[in-house]
This record gives C-alpha cells, sequence and structure tokens, in this order.
C-alpha cells in the first residue's frame, strides 16, 4: 500500500485522530509528499517551475515541502481583464498552470459569463470549485472526479467528530446552502447528503446552484458603493435586487423552519454559514418556535465569518441557546483544504492526520515548529487529498499551535481558537507572502506562452 493511500486510509477508522497516535504520523506524512510530489510535479506547470527555481527535486525533510507551499492568492493570479473581457481562452491557459489535467478538451467558444466557462470545464471533466471573491476576486481551483469521491469519503469520516452521524442516511439534514454548484458548500453538502441525509427530509435553503457570476456582480456593486464610485443607477438596481432576494429567502426560510419544527423531536443535522444560521433563528422565533426541545443526538454547526454583516455581539449564544438539546460542532478550516480540523471537549482544533500543518513566519519563508508548546505564526497547510492541484498552501490566517498532546488526551498537533486573518495582526497584506509574486511571474509567463500539456 502507498503512503497516500495508508494516510488516506486513517479516514476509515471510526476515530481518525486518535488512530494517528498508533503510528509514525510525521514519517508517513513525509512519504505521501514524496509521491505526490514525484506524481504531479510533471503534470503542473507552475509546481514544476517553483521546485526548479527552488532547487527541490526530491522531498527529503519538512523543510523541503515548505518554498513549495503556494500563497493562497496563486488560485486568483489571473488578470481581472480576463474576465471582464471575457476572455475565457486565456483564463483556461491561466487555469492550465494551476492545474494537473489537460484543457485540450475544453471549448470555451460562445462563452459569455464565468457560469458558462465553468460549466465548459464541467464538461470536459474538471470539477472546478470557487472562493465567494469577499477580497474583490475569486479563486478557482481544480478537481478530478476521484478527487470529488476521495474528499467526499474524507469529510463523512471526520464531520461531528468525535462522535460523527451514522452513515445509514437515517436523519432528517438541513444545509442552508444551495444544493449544487462550484464551492466548497455544495461539494460538502452532497457528501453529508449522501452519507446521513434521509432521502426524504434533505433540505437545502436554495435548490437552485450556486451562480458565480451573480455573486460577483454583488460584490462588485457592494465595493463600488461601499468606494462611492457606484451610479444612482447602480445603487438602485442594487437595492431592487436585495429587496427580490430577501423575499425569495424569506420564503426560503420560512420553508426550512416549518421542516425543522416537524422534525424537532428527531436525531437531525444542521449546517450552514452563521448569517444563515442567525437568519434562520430570527424567522423560527418570528414564526413563534420556543428555544429548546432538540432531541441530544441532533448536531448543528454554524462556520465561517459575518460576511461584513451586522449580527449581535451574542448572535452565536443566541443560535446555542435555541438549538437547546443539540451538540454544537466546530471546526477551523478554509475552502483550499479538504476537510477542516474539528474541535475537542478541552476547545482546540485538531488538525486531521491527511493534513500536515505548518506553522510559517510572517512571509512563509520558515518553519516555527516546537514539539510541545505554543508556537505562533502564518498557518499553512499541506494535503494529500488532491490529485486536481498540487496541495499545499500557505494561507491568510495567523494562529497558535501546539504539536503535542492534546488536554482532552488525544494527539495532535492541535490549534487554539484564537485564530485571526494575519494582516489584522501583522499589518502584512497576503501578496506580500514571499512565493506570491514568484507565483505572478510563473503565471503570466505561462499564459504569454499558452503552451498546453497533454
Amino acid at each position: 500500500m502507498s503512503a497516500v493511500d495508508e494516510l488516506l486510509g486513517l479516514a476509515d477508522n471510526p476515530d481518525p485522530i486518535a488512530a494517528a497516535a498508533q503510528i509514525d504520523l510525521p514519517q508517513l506524512q513525509l512519504e505521501a509528499a514524496r509521491e505526490r510530489f514525484a506524481q504531479l510535479r510533471p503534470r503542473i506547470r507552475l509546481l514544476d517551475q517553483r521546485a526548479a527555481d527552488v532547487g527541490i527535486d526530491e522531498i527529503r525533510t519538512p523543510a523541503d515541502l515548505v518554498p513549495l507551499l503556494l500563497a493562497h492568492t496563486a488560485y486568483k493570479s489571473y488578470p481581472q481583464s480576463f474576465v471582464t473581457g471575457n476572455r475565457w481562452d486565456r483564463m483556461t491557459q491561466w487555469f492550465a498552470a494551476v492545474s494537473s489535467t489537460s484543457m485540450a478538451s475544453v471549448d470555451t467558444d460562445g462563452v459569455t459569463d464565468v457560469d458558462g466557462w465553468i460549466e465548459r470545464l464541467e464538461a470536459a471533466g474538471h470539477h472546478v470549485f470557487c472562493s465567494s471573491g469577499t477580497s474583490g476576486k475569486t479563486s478557482f481551483i481544480d478537481q478530478t472526479g476521484d478527487d470529488v469521491e476521495r474528499v467526499a469519503r474524507l469529510l463523512v469520516g471526520i464531520w461531528g467528530w468525535p462522535n460523527q452521524p451514522p452513515g445509514d442516511r437515517s436523519r432528517p439534514y438541513f444545509s442552508l446552502t444551495p444544493s449544487s454548484g462550484p464551492a466548497r458548500v455544495a461539494y460538502a453538502f452532497q457528501a453529508q447528503a449522501g452519507h446521513s441525509g434521509r432521502p426524504d427530509a434533505t433540505y437545502t435553503l436554495v435548490d437552485a446552484p450556486i451562480r458565480m457570476g451573480e455573486i460577483n456582480d454583488i460584490l462588485r456593486l457592494q465595493q463600488a458603493i461601499a468606494a462611492g464610485t457606484a451610479s444612482a443607477k447602480d445603487v438602485a438596481r442594487f437595492e431592487g435586487a436585495t429587496q427580490d432576494r430577501g423575499r425569495v429567502h424569506r420564503h426560503a426560510y420560512e420553508r426550512i423552519v416549518t421542516a425543522l419544527e416537524r422534525h424537532r423531536a428527531e436525531p437531525i443535522i444542521v449546517s450552514g454559514g452563521w448569517p444563515q444560521v442567525w437568519t434562520m433563528v430570527e424567522v423560527a422565533r418570528a414564526k413563534g418556535l420556543s428555544d429548546g426541545g432538540f432531541h441530544p443526538d441532533s448536531i448543528w454547526l454554524g462556520s465561517g465569518g459575518t460576511k461584513g454583516l451586522r449580527l449581535p455581539d451574542d448572535y452565536q449564544d443566541q443560535v446555542g441557546a435555541f438549538f437547546g438539546g443539540a451538540r454544537r460542532y466546530s471546526g477551523y478550516g478554509m475552502s483550499e483544504t479538504s476537510t477542516h480540523s474539528p474541535i475537542c471537549d478541552a476547545g482546540r482544533f485538531h488538525v486531521p492526520p491527511w493534513l500536515t500543518l505548518f506553522v510559517l513566519d510572517e512571509t512563509g519563508d520558515e518553519i516555527r515548529y516546537a514539539p510541545a508548546g505554543p508556537v505562533t505564526g502564518r498557518a499553512a497547510f499541506w494535503d494529500v487529498a488532491w490529485e486536481g492541484h498540487w496541495g499545499g498552501i500557505i494561507s491568510g490566517d495567523w494562529i497558535t499551535a501546539d504539536y503535542g498532546p492534546c488536554g482532552c488526551g488525544r494527539p495532535g498537533p492541535t490549534v487554539e481558537n484564537s485564530v485571526r486573518r494575519a494582516q489584522d495582526v501583522i499589518g502584512l497584506s497576503d501578496d506580500k507572502v514571499s512565493c506570491a509574486g514568484a507565483v505572478e511571474a510563473y503565471v503570466r509567463g505561462a499564459i504569454e506562452v499558452g503552451v498546453e500539456r497533454s
């Protein structure tokens, strides 16, 4: 069995994190990285160029991986003019530089928007997922079909840890997300619904797929309004669209709340971003639903940030009171990693064994490490799961981690529940990460050459 398969196989254990204590995890992670690097370097132009420039031909130590970790901005390194100018042929050339599979069969003729481009990629076997673009630019990341299946297996293996819901499709499942689309939340919904969701009692907030073009239009308008550059016509259009969406979403939340009331005495699963979960609670209270009364085997998750929305200071406590009787589940993660790191009873996030955690200095150059005790710096991960792209990523997060045993009795590494944006802590924007400029240069060169690897 390869090291990659052995590492991924830990997801099939009832407790993947505890199981990692029974093996030499750092050595297995290193061997898996060596295998993946040998497999993917010939197929990913960006990785190949980066490895050549820093003189890495083989992964011998964890330090060899650090120069090969990519700033998360790598997946939004295309010129924005390609999108605004409908240059989808050029976008495809850019995507080829950061992906492991050929773009030769991607037909961009007649594509008029980003959603049409994504559909053409999917038709050619590229299962794209995107970030929301809250920073002003969307990330596009490639997955193979095997990636989708592999990550689904990892996700259901860790979701709800240390008491994961059964995989017998017996539970009413509420996902406050669209049902499909090129986003990690949609892929996560499909994985969890296929594992635990009862077929006649699986609910999403919106049955239509996520449309990235619509999301980008909203973000651009919001930014223009905030900057004072939006025209009166644009402001009126934004306000009208917001009202229309509000009416549609109000009906959607009322439908969800009605179903939630019907299933409240059963073991259920509820998952969503904090703004969506909070809105659901507001609608439930407006309809007269009292707090509490949920089955003790129920699990609820509120995740992510608030996207600049004004929620009450105690919104998390209020949501917790509403779900009285149910268990709250929490985790730390980002869209670039295959799964998140779930929280234990001691209040620390446990990094699952298929993710190798690095704590780096401000610019992502050097490892900060201590075998036990706190170490603070920029979070980075190498993720064994991915084949469609390189799994090494330097995040924009500033964390405090500990590689020693956790107070809950399980092995580390763990991350303190105090994650912040690095830019807010050190005042250094993400594009100042040491590899970010080199990545931009590689990608520009790849686009100019426009040579497609088969």
